[in-house]
């Protein structure tokens, strides 16, 4: 389930609010490399929240076996929040923006995130009802 979406310009980068849409009781984070900080790991691991991006090559240095092992095991994981994106996307054909404005289009990924929320969870609301 999605629980938070922060929406932005297209000039914003993602790692730049990043924190934005966290609640503060994660005890694991996850991101691929575009997210990769050492500041923002060891704040984040003062804390006590689990650093779970995805490790970042080089040119001049590859990844090795261990490192490709990690990504793989993360990558697990935010497989599953991909599938809400998946939704949004696939189902109801989410490519661009279509209005002016950062308030209507907002609006509208806060709406077809709710709505991918229901279509995630819909087998478990089908057993809740009742017929």
């Amino acid at each position: 389930m999605t629980r938070s979406v922060a929406v932005t310009t297209a000039s914003v980068h993602d790692s730049v609010i990043m924190e934005e849409p966290l609640h503060g009781e994660e005890k694991e984070v996850y991101g691929d490399e575009a997210y990769v900080s050492c500041k923002k790991r060891e704040e984040f691991e003062e804390s006590g929240t689990k650093w779970k991006v995805h490790r970042k090559s080089t040119v001049a240095r590859k990844l090795d076996e261990v490192d490709k092992e990690y990504s793989r095991e993360c990558g697990r994981t935010r497989s599953r929040v991909e599938h809400v994106f998946g939704a949004v996307k696939n189902l109801w054909g989410y490519r661009k923006a279509r209005y002016r404005g950062l308030r209507k289009n907002g609006a509208q990924v806060y709406a077809l995130v709710a709505l991918a929320n229901f279509y995630m969870a819909r087998d478990k609301l089908l057993k809740l009802s009742p017929c």
